[in-house]
């Protein structure tokens, strides 16, 4: 009898964890906000897709766009999920007129996390996911999947409305010298640093045909930072990076350092508030309106 009950317990046990899981899985991947089901929810009248990061996430307002945008952008993504996502799902934006990358001092070398890498692979579908991919998932995603409810109605920004104007002197120098030290020291892999520039420029070179084909605009965009951080990065860029890349092939890249943005329009040391998003998003949209006119 003991035994007989011992094992009930444990098969009602084995059958309300598979239930839980898939529970979960389910509001994991039919839910989340940054997710393929969001591109296909948005995919009959997307016509600009914004990628890249967390300065994209926080610095680029669909709302002050003339086309349909949508904010595919998220924290601490590397540029290499930034175009797997966008080689896996361009076929399924039919109206898809233009696309924003980012260019940032980090960009080309990058690498991110693999905590962070798995959870854009489960969301996005980027392989093939096992049930043990989605309970890691879960374990590691916490508030990834419903951090920003309200991005569902603002096509993917992240508001935010602190100003960077409010710190003092000490406190501005003292949060750019620790993020400056942060990413060149613990998030500058240096022996992976040629390998991975290389190998996110090769990803480049086997997208953009396809863009191309179907006379889709690219955009770079080098997100503004404060003066507090700039100087001090390890710059990816002019180093034979993505501006001289995008030179050669005829690309748009928008620096945002040779505009005004001031204080004020910071929510801390380098990224924008929503003041400075809607001031990057006009310039942006500017920019785009007379290559897609068509």
């Amino acid at each position: 009898m003991y035994n007989f009950l011992l094992k009930a317990l444990l098969f009602s046990a084995i059958i309300l964890l598979i239930l839980d899981g898939t529970k979960r899985v389910h509001d994991l991947t039919s839910d989340t906000v940054k997710s393929y089901s969001y591109i296909i929810d948005s995919a009959s009248d997307t016509e600009l897709l914004v990628m890249g990061s967390s300065h994209a996430y926080w610095g680029v307002n669909p709302a002050f766009f003339s086309m349909k945008t949508l904010n595919l952008a998220y924290n601490n993504r590397p540029f290499h999920q930034d175009l797997e996502i966008l080689e896996k799902y361009i076929d399924k934006l039919p109206h898809l007129k233009a696309v924003i990358l980012p260019a940032d001092y980090f960009t080309l070398y990058f690498n991110g996390s693999e905590n962070y890498n798995n959870l854009n692979s489960v969301h996005f579908r980027l392989k093939n996911t096992s049930f043990f991919d989605y309970y890691r998932h879960i374990k590691w995603c916490k508030f990834d999947c419903s951090k920003y409810p309200d991005e569902i109605e603002l096509q993917g920004y992240a508001l935010h409305k602190d100003s960077l104007s409010v710190l003092s002197y000490e406190e501005k120098v003292e949060q750019g010298a620790k993020r400056v030290f942060d990413w060149n020291n613990e998030w500058l892999d240096n022996q992976s640093y040629s390998a991975t520039i290389h190998a996110n420029i090769n990803r480049l070179d086997a997208i953009l045909p396809r863009l191309k084909e179907r006379d889709i605009q690219v955009l770079f965009v080098k997100y503004p930072v404060s003066k507090f951080v700039e100087s001090g990065y390890i710059d990816s860029i002019s180093d034979g990076g993505l501006f001289q890349y995008a030179s050669d092939r005829n690309l748009t890249v928008v620096n945002c350092s040779e505009y005004n943005f001031i204080e004020a329009e910071f929510n801390d040391i380098d990224h924008l508030n929503s003041l400075g998003a809607e001031k990057l998003s006009r310039i942006l949209d500017s920019i785009l309106m007379p290559k897609t006119t068509y």
